[in-house]
């Protein structure tokens, strides 16, 4: 008689020739939820927390900044800084930012600052001086007339042996604006930014002088506009409105497309 595979003679199984069990294999069977024991064996929890801590921290911080580098790398955005990094003469420099102004004004109406540049490393005996302020400081409607250009040279007669930087970083119509961000940022900077319109107010105090020279200066250039608006402008410090609007209409006839004199008319007519 012969014996079955896996069986000796009598029929039962063969020790030697019996199969090993294998090892049973979880299968995940679809729609249904794994065994909390199997999910113990796979994942401890702390595994768990790490992992979702990673999913609402690590992963969004990548995907920001995969962003951000994308866009950079495509030149998009602008920087908000009120300088910019440039080279002059090969020298290396800092220079105005023509859209410092979009921080606060939408591109299409914003102000810039009247260009300046200043080298990135002060020379020794050099003092550096940063006016701000609006539109006074930056002398709307001409820049020849600014704050800045006016303490330059006040200070180069006084003091021939030093040397001035005066950059003037003002601009026009966001002076709200700057107050509030200055004031956020740094109490020392809105110390000075009060200070400004301090020593402004001290200024319009020589308006009878500075009347005088721009009289004299009409008497050579009396078709100067801007010699006609900055009379009205000093009529309107000491509140001679009257006067103040006559000079600053002929200024609009000398020059009818000037959108900074006939401002300055508006403000006035509205007492401002």
């Amino acid at each position: 008689m012969c014996a079955r595979k896996g069986k000796n003679a009598e029929g039962t199984a063969d020790p030697k020739r019996e199969r090993k069990p294998r090892h049973r294999q979880n299968f995940e069977i679809p729609g249904q939820r794994p065994d909390a024991g199997m999910l113990r064996q796979t994942a401890s929890p702390w595994r768990l927390w790490l992992f979702r801590l990673a999913a609402i921290t690590i992963i969004p911080a990548l995907l920001f900044l995969l962003t951000e580098i994308t866009l950079r790398v495509i030149g998009y955005g602008f920087s908000p800084a009120a300088t910019v990094a440039c080279k002059v003469n090969g020298v290396d420099a800092y220079g105005d930012n023509v859209k410092f102004g979009w921080r606060f004004l939408p591109f299409y109406i914003a102000r810039e600052f009247e260009p300046f540049t200043f080298p990135a490393d002060k020379p020794d005996n050099t003092y550096r001086i940063f006016v701000l302020g609006s539109s006074a400081a930056q002398g709307i409607p001409d820049a020849a007339f600014s704050f800045g250009r006016i303490l330059r040279t006040m200070l180069r007669d006084t003091y021939p042996q030093a040397d001035f930087q005066v950059i003037t970083a003002a601009m026009a119509a966001i002076n709200s604006h700057l107050e509030k961000q200055v004031r956020a940022d740094d109490s020392n900077l809105e110390m000075v930014y009060r200070h400004f319109h301090r020593n402004l107010h001290d200024i319009t105090r020589i308006a009878d002088k500075a009347i005088e020279v721009c009289r004299e200066g009409l008497r050579y250039s009396p078709n100067s506009a801007i010699l006609h608006c900055n009379l009205g402008t000093l009529f309107a410090k000491q509140g001679r409105k009257d006067q103040a609007l006559e000079e600053i209409q002929t200024a609009l006839q000398i020059d009818p497309n000037s959108a900074g004199i006939r401002q300055v008319f508006e403000a006035i007519s509205k007492g401002r």
